[in-house]
């Protein structure tokens, strides 16, 4: 059987656009717990764009994606290293 690839996406406006002035990013993950490390890079890098002190929201932003990425592992993919997980 195949899996489907999942997504996840963070829009900063009520229109669901990204704010002026942050450039769209996206990345490919393997659903491996050995990614979560590059996976809080990739978050910590997007979060640093925004223009205002941002500290507290990369921590909150890292927990929820951290949450997410082990979640779609444990339980989408159940441990499957060959999924894809696109942030």
């Amino acid at each position: 059987s195949t899996k489907s690839d999942f997504l996840f996406a963070f829009h900063f406006d009520e229109n669901f656009n990204v704010a002026k002035g942050i450039k769209e990013k996206n990345a490919k993950f393997l659903s491996d717990f050995s990614q979560l490390e590059p996976v809080r890079l990739f978050v910590k890098d997007f979060c640093s764009q925004i223009p205002f002190e941002a500290k507290n929201f990369t921590h909150r932003m890292q927990l929820a994606v951290d949450e997410l990425f082990c979640n779609i592992v444990l339980h989408a993919y159940k441990d499957d290293q060959k999924g894809q997980i696109l942030i």
